[in-house]
């Protein structure tokens, strides 16, 4: 995605701010994609260096069996490389991706097809590569010495200032407070409005920031006003308390600046990304399950009368009606006065609506296969949010505001609450809050490896269903 994800409260008031501060800071200059860029750039570079090395020597390698345990070694090692680092001149990411050439340099020894010097003049090409990443990253990388003055109103400033002591990576010292409060607050001095040039000269500050809320334009137009003759780095940081705010990042529109308050997590690159990952991911699915779906659409259809699918309407992404797949689990009778009438009954503990063929299949997850069918459809994604009857997001959207915003993304056949014990029968406000509060932590926090753990973690212990 090209957004680095910090830990701390997951993106809940003080992590909003982090997400659009840490943009600014860090990753204003990278374009849109770019992390898929530089994703090819890393693989280029892991694959080419073994090919390099022995082009070289002139010792040819057999491209076939190379070209295997190239791909083997980048699977296991440049991705989580990649996933972990969102700058491009990461040192972590330099590191890994160094690491992987070595290891498919050395798997091409292990097959036979490279010989010592190869591997050796391998390793001599990434360490000298990663080398010359982390020189170039020191020398982009921010300093640690830039001084930053506070503006704004006290609760906006100990955000402000409990932020920025818990990331040292910003490269910005707080050195002085401005603003209502007694003379030192949280261990820094503190000034009134009235004196902020004299702080800006005594401490040598190379920035102001001004945290507060969006309605306070009169205190940004006053600090502007007094800092109008003097080049200095001044930053606007919207508290986040004074909007429930959202994934926020910065945004060009045809060359305005703009601000994106409330937005889903994934950027252009990211959706690419997702897209492939669903599309192979459901295709091998079906592959291996292919055989065992048709297998249970035969039971059902020997052991109760009715289709072997259950079609019903669910809310997709941006809140729009998709059609869901799943095994019919019900008896023909109840499903069908579902769907005649509008009504929805979540399914309970010894519901006798369920068939028993249709209760192992509950328990064992394997009712939800068909919606790999729906992820090749593009209406779902392999994971994301569990998607919801609309009549259960609307018994539930009154007293929970942000229930919707998980609908940002497409719904998933697997997702962080369902790996996390929030599935199931959600019977009071409680219930559906836990599970909506992973489900936005999932989207906050989205990247490649996330995904790939939640999928990890379903296919060896997920499927078990101990809810109804």
């Amino acid at each position: 995605m090209g957004l680095s994800v910090h830990p701390g409260p997951r993106c809940g008031a003080s992590c909003n701010t982090a997400y659009l501060y840490g943009y600014v800071t860090r990753h204003a200059a990278a374009p849109p994609g770019s992390r898929a860029l530089f994703l090819a750039v890393d693989l280029l570079f892991a694959g080419g260096a073994p090919y390099l090395a022995a082009w070289l020597l002139g010792t040819p390698w057999t491209a076939g069996l190379g070209l295997v345990a190239t791909v083997g070694a980048l699977a296991v090692l440049a991705w989580p490389g990649h996933v972990a680092s969102s700058h491009p001149l990461r040192w972590t990411r330099a590191t890994t991706t160094a690491f992987a050439a070595t290891a498919a340099a050395t798997a091409g020894w292990l097959c036979g097809l490279l010989p010592d010097t190869a591997v050796a003049l391998t390793v001599a090409l990434a360490a000298g590569a990663a080398l010359l990443v982390r020189l170039a990253w020191r020398i982009a990388a921010p300093s640690s010495g830039r001084r930053a003055v506070l503006v704004g109103p006290l609760d906006c400033r100990i955000r402000l200032r409990e932020h920025l002591l818990g990331h040292p990576e910003a490269g910005l010292q707080a050195v002085a407070e401005v603003g209502p409060g007694s003379e030192v607050m949280g261990g820094l001095p503190n000034f009134p409005l009235g004196d902020l040039e004299r702080v800006l000269v005594e401490f040598q500050a190379d920035e102001v920031l001004i945290s507060t809320g969006f309605d306070d334009r009169l205190l940004v137009m006053e600090v502007m006003a007094r800092l109008l003759d003097r080049p200095l780095v001044v930053r606007y940081v919207p508290d986040p308390e004074a909007l429930p705010l959202f994934c926020p990042r910065p945004a060009d529109l045809a060359g305005l600046p703009a601000i994106d308050l409330s937005r889903g997590p994934l950027s252009p690159g990211s959706e690419l990304l997702k897209w492939v990952e669903d599309k192979v991911v459901a295709l091998i699915a079906l592959v291996i399950l292919g055989l065992p779906m048709l297998l249970i659409a035969a039971l059902i259809r020997l052991t109760s009368p009715g289709p072997a699918l259950f079609v019903q309407e669910r809310h997709g992404r941006n809140g729009r009606p998709i059609r869901v797949f799943k095994f019919r689990t019900m008896r023909l009778d109840a499903c069908t006065r579902d769907v005649t009438t509008g009504t929805f009954r979540q399914a309970t503990q010894s519901d006798a609506r369920v068939t028993p063929f249709g209760r192992f299949l509950r328990n064992s997850s394997l009712d939800e296969t068909p919606q790999f069918l729906n992820v090749l459809l593009g209406d779902m994604s392999v994971v994301g949010p569990r998607p919801h009857p609309i009549a259960l997001n609307r018994k539930f959207g009154r007293d929970i505001g942000e229930l919707m915003r998980r609908h940002y993304v497409k719904p998933g056949i697997t997702g962080l609450a369902q790996i996390s014990g929030a599935r199931g029968e959600t019977r009071t406000v409680e219930d559906m809050r836990r599970r909506i509060n992973f489900d936005l932590e999932y989207l906050r926090n989205w990247s490649l490896w996330l995904d790939v753990t939640i999928i990890a973690r379903t296919v060896f212990g997920g499927w078990i269903n101990r809810q109804p």
